[in-house]
């Protein structure tokens, strides 16, 4: 009799048992599918980033050390001749270059959120209070954009 009143109990618990696996296994397969979009999107990235380095690699012309300078004064050769501009590097062109990084590193982390909040939650999470710490990571271009309004201005 002790062995029926124990099924019996169990088999009334069942559902909930049942009840509480379903809801762990929606959240199981919403990060699941969470984790899958995120190894898509950085395999993407990945790819895309080793392709462009290739491909600027076979490229002759092209130098990071050229694309991160700027053109000086024309200076004139000690051997005498024409005076002609030189490349030397230039230092807001490098922070733009960061800022460029740390700006796609902030719409990606931000783009990762976005994506576990819509996969585990079901929604999009409100964003309103983001254009403060993006305006922050765009100000590293600053010194980059006041150097070309003052060339754009200079003789």
């Amino acid at each position: 009799m002790r062995s029926a009143r124990l099924f019996l109990a169990l088999l009334w618990m069942a559902p909930l048992f049942a009840q509480d696996k379903a809801p762990q296994q929606a959240a199981a397969s919403a990060e699941g599918a969470y984790w899958l979009a995120f190894g898509v999107c950085t395999g993407f990235l990945v790819i895309a980033t080793l392709i462009m380095i290739a491909a600027l690699k076979r490229d002759p012309n092209w130098s990071l050390a050229v694309t991160l300078s700027e053109e000086s004064a024309p200076i004139a050769p000690p051997s005498g001749g024409p005076p002609a501009p030189q490349m030397v590097g230039s230092a807001s062109r490098l922070i733009a270059a960061f800022g460029l990084m740390v700006l796609a590193i902030m719409i990606l982390g931000i783009g990762y959120g976005i994506i576990w909040s819509l996969f585990t939650k079901g929604q999009i999470p409100n964003l309103t209070g983001i254009g403060p710490y993006l305006m922050g990571g765009a100000a590293l271009f600053a010194p980059y954009a006041f150097n070309q309004i003052k060339n754009a201005f200079s003789p």
